[in-house]
């Protein structure tokens, strides 16, 4: 589950009533104090946002190298028989 899902389970009882009790909690708080806490909670966000925008124009997708070898253990497994691959439904 990601921050953003325990969010939303975290907000589901949110309602208007507990807004304002919120509010009135944080009331005693100075401005500083309320900055400082805002800056908190929000600082994932803005490191997501930040990873974002490093990442743009990165999703093009990378040109594969062409070659003609098979890759090593391929040309043996293309060898084998069907009678030679343990099946474990077989047993």
């Amino acid at each position: 589950m990601n921050s953003l899902d325990e969010l939303d389970k975290a907000a589901e009882d949110w309602t208007p009533e507990k807004a304002i009790e919120m509010v009135i909690a944080n009331h005693f708080y100075s401005v500083e104090d309320l900055r400082v806490e805002l800056d908190r909670l929000i600082q994932p966000v803005k490191d997501k946002l930040a990873l974002l925008e490093l990442g743009e124009g990165t999703t093009e997708p990378s040109k594969a190298i062409a070659t003609t070898a098979a890759p090593k253990g391929q040309q043996a497994l293309a060898s084998l028989d069907d009678d030679e691959i343990d099946d474990p439904e077989d047993e």
